[in-house]
């Protein structure tokens, strides 16, 4: 008996041209998302703070976090969020292939991913957008939207 991941039954669906009406879509109506990757607790909660503020009580947010990136991946196959933070000094993360994984799946390809990094370290272009230590509410809320639906996803 063997069990495979579903991230890897989907990539190997989608490769072979295989349909999969399991497959879920990034519903821009739907509660919005959201997916923090990052082992720094007081960035976890500076990010909670800003989506939970009195500001966005009527909107709503789902939010997952995790601090090592195999979570990561699997979260973004299961959780299909709108927006993933990700620190990207996260021992293990290898960004570039998050991103990968993130804009080839047609569930998370409008996705905002956002990095999360010091003052000074290079960000690669494939990041949507920066936050930068100290993570400013604003900067968040700037990025999720002040109404959060279709215009704040990925073009």
């Amino acid at each position: 008996h063997r069990r495979i991941m579903r991230a890897d039954l989907e990539h190997f669906c989608r490769r072979q041209g295989i349909p999969m009406q399991w497959e879920a879509r990034v519903d821009p109506d739907a509660t919005p998302r959201v997916l923090v990757v990052d082992d720094d607790s007081s960035v976890v909660d500076a990010i909670l703070d800003a989506l939970m503020d009195s500001s966005t009580k009527d909107e709503g947010f789902s939010v997952e976090h995790t601090d090592n990136a195999f979570d990561a991946g699997r979260l973004v196959t299961s959780f299909r969020p709108h927006f993933v933070f990700l620190d990207v000094d996260l021992p293990g993360v290898d960004a570039g292939r998050i991103i990968e994984a993130i804009r080839t799946d047609p569930a998370t390809a409008r996705a905002r991913v956002v990095a999360i990094a010091a003052e000074g370290v290079d960000v690669a272009a494939e990041f949507d957008d920066v936050l930068r230590h100290p993570i400013a509410q604003g900067a968040v809320r700037a990025i999720t939207g002040p109404v959060v639906g279709a215009e704040s996803l990925r073009r």
